[in-house]
């Protein structure tokens, strides 16, 4: 059994125990709640939890040579590709037309350029420090890159890519594991559960201490080690953070992060230290999170995301740790 124990009953829910789930995937903590009375079988769809995980990222990891999709990226062609490569695929083709090419997953040769050429726990000096910030680009000076650069047949479940095109789904494969984690829970007939992988999380139902929902803190993202700067309550959501303080290292003296603006090719030149987005989906949240940490509340709420995605709560926090909550 992968999965461990279950807690003690809760005592405002007799007979209702804690079953908890924790490994790494996709390069990050995954944590699993289920709060039930069917402890077997929550344990059961948790191990079937883990395989999901470690299925997708063998399938959609840049940083596996013998994966689908390093496949795609040596070939720039997939013939019948796999249900799960073609539908990440036409999701992040989805993505980029649905931000106006902000989400870019064509982006890759950038992510190596600024050294984000093999997984992150390989890349020296990575550290908490702060980036300079840099004028904006002035609007008119950059248009989004052509969908045609991907190239999608349904029918036969191919996949071709304009030559020298690279992709790399680790904006958007997290967020959707999530998601069909969260489904896997959901068809067994769970009702009180939490699926999380690195900040992205479906939380659905109430556990049992909070009828309200699920309470969510929002770190400080400058210092993790002093008290939250904003919580929200959320129920049957989504919650997704992105953070250019996490993941971050260094290129010579600068300090390079793993979220590309498609405006300049390089590392996101943002006062937003992170951005935590509530949306229906991880999926969403996840990429919508990403969007707002580039282009700033004032152009994210502009471009009408909050009522074409189905937004709740949308959170900044800036370099110097100020809290902006739309």
């Amino acid at each position: 059994m992968k999965t461990e124990l279950p807690g003690p009953e809760l005592e405002e829910n007799p007979g209702v125990l804690e079953v908890a789930l924790n490994f790494r995937a996709m390069n990050t903590h995954v944590e699993v709640l289920v709060y039930t009375g069917e402890v077997e079988k929550a344990a059961s769809v948790c191990d079937q939890i883990q395989d999901l995980f470690e299925y997708n990222e063998a399938v959609l990891s840049r940083f596996k040579p013998d994966s689908e999709l390093s496949e795609l990226n040596r070939t720039g062609y997939a013939e019948n590709a796999s249900e799960l490569l073609f539908r990440n695929v036409a999701a992040a083709c989805d993505m980029h037309e649905f931000t106006g090419g902000v989400f870019d997953a064509t982006l890759l040769e950038a992510l190596e350029a600024a050294g984000y050429n093999r997984s992150f726990e390989l890349i020296s000096s990575p550290g908490p420090h702060l980036l300079t910030v840099q004028p904006p680009v002035v609007a008119g000076q950059w248009q989004p890159r052509n969908l045609e650069r991907i190239t999608l047949d349904y029918a036969r479940k191919s996949i071709r890519l304009a030559p020298g095109v690279r992709v790399d789904l680790g904006g958007i494969a997290k967020g959707t594991t999530v998601d069909q984690a969260a489904g896997l829970l959901r068809q067994a007939g769970f009702k009180s559960f939490m699926v999380g992988a690195g900040g992205d999380m479906f939380l659905e139902g109430c556990p049992p201490q909070d009828r309200r929902g699920w309470k969510i803190v929002v770190d400080n993202p400058l210092d993790k080690e002093n008290a939250p700067v904003a919580s929200l309550v959320v129920t049957n959501r989504a919650i997704a953070t992105s953070s250019q303080m996490g993941r971050s290292w260094y290129l010579g003296r600068e300090r390079q992060h793993h979220l590309i603006d498609p405006r300049t090719n390089r590392p996101a030149s943002s006062p937003y230290a992170s951005v935590t987005v509530e949306a229906p989906s991880v999926q969403v949240a996840d990429v919508m999170a990403k969007v707002a940490l580039i282009l700033g509340p004032d152009r994210f709420k502009e471009a009408g995301f909050f009522q074409k995605a189905g937004l709740g709560r949308v959170v900044f926090v800036t370099l110097e740790c100020e809290v902006i909550q739309l």
